[in-house]
Order: C-alpha cells, then structure tokens, then sequence
C-alpha cells in the first residue's frame, strides 16, 4: 500500500500493532468516547446531538457534545474519564485549540494501539449500547472500511496536515459469539488525498478480517 500505514488489533492476549504509523491526530474518531461522556454528563441534553456526531459525523454536533460537558479542562477529563474505563491509560485528551480552524478533542493525540484498546472494551462500558447502535447505523457516506462488515461498530475519521496531506482513521467493534476485538486503522496515503485514504483503509480491513481467526476475543468481564 503506498502509504504510511497503522494496524492495531486487540484481543483477549493483549495488543498486536502492525506498520509505522503509531499514532496522530484523533478526528472524529474521538466522538466515539466523547458520545459516551455527554450521554453521562446530561442523556436529556446530549441525546438529540449523538445520532448526528456518530452516524453523519457531524462536527456541529460533537461540538455541542463538548460544550455540554463544562470548560475545555471539565470536558477533556470527562472523555478522558471514559478513555480510562476502556482500558486507555495513557491517552490525554486535548482541552487547547492548537489549529484554530479545527475542533479541540479532534486534535487529541490517540495511538492506534490505544483506539484498539478502548475499542475491545467499548461494549463493557456503561452508557455505551446507545452509542454502538449508532455506530452500526452509519450514513452511507461513512460505510467504508470495517464499516462495511455487518459484525461491526465502527467510526471514522479524516483530516489534513498542515502540508494539506490527509490522515485517514477509523476504529473498530467486531463482536463474536465469543467476544470482542478493538481494531484501529491509519492511513497517510502517499499522494496526500482523501479519496485514495479510504480506499487503502479498505485494503487494510479486508487484511484484518482475512486474519481475526488468528486472534481469541476478548470478553466483558463480570
């Protein structure tokens, strides 16, 4: 793949990470998480803004997400707080607007290995079931990737760097009968375009699913 590629898969024995690209920018992978915090924070308020933060990505309504939860510092605790139910102990979730012209929690650096992570462990968390449905409900112009796989809950997200050169991400739900996975994909395509990011986020999911059986589901614990 003439990329910069990142493959995390997360099972019952641990993280297994594949490729160069470790980590960057979360985007909207990061509403995932922040759904979950705002639906704890206030389900009245926060409801009529979830579906659209999930399934059309709607920046405008993550936004409202975040606001709900406080200041900048209160809401970047709150996502983070859920981040560290998932398993991620490590993720500090972004509360400063570095690039003005972007939204704060998506410049939150997130490794692929942590989105794994939080990922295998998203069904066990409380207030999560709402956000699931949602991520297995996408807007057509989200089903790409695992997305397109119907065991799967799944969220993308895409920006540019400040070269203009776009960064492709999406994780991943894949349930089983026997448990779950946490997958992370990344892509830095190697001509810069978004186009070309989803279609090579495409490759790499049909080499994920090609090996899931080498894999032992993890499971909620009790």
């Amino acid at each position: 793949i003439p990329a910069e590629v990142g493959v995390a898969i997360a099972a019952a024995s641990g993280v297994r990470s594949f490729g160069t690209a470790t980590e960057g920018p979360a985007w909207s992978t990061i509403k995932v998480p922040l759904a979950i915090a705002a639906l704890r924070h206030s389900e009245q308020q926060a409801t009529p803004f979830v579906a659209p933060a999930i399934r059309d990505s709607n920046n405008a309504a993550a936004k409202e997400l975040w606001a709900q939860l406080g200041n900048p510092t209160q809401a970047a605790e709150a996502v983070g707080e859920v981040l560290r139910e998932g398993g991620d102990t490590s993720t500090a979730v972004e509360s400063e607007r570095k690039r003005p012209e972007f939204s704060v929690f998506g410049q939150t650096n997130w490794s692929v290995g942590n989105q794994a992570t939080f990922m295998a462990s998203l069904p066990c968390l409380p207030d999560s079931q709402t956000v699931i449905g949602d991520m297995n409900n996408l807007a057509n112009n989200q089903q790409w990737g695992m997305a397109l796989r119907p065991d799967v809950a799944a969220k993308g997200g895409w920006g540019p760097s400040p070269t203009g050169f776009y960064l492709a991400r999406q994780v991943a739900t894949v349930t089983t009968e026997n448990g779950q996975f946490g997958v992370a994909l990344s892509v830095m395509p190697a001509n810069g375009s978004f186009d070309s990011g989803v279609t090579q986020i495409g490759e790499l999911a049909e080499w994920v699913g090609r090996h899931l059986d080498a894999f032992t589901p993890k499971k909620c614990e009790p």
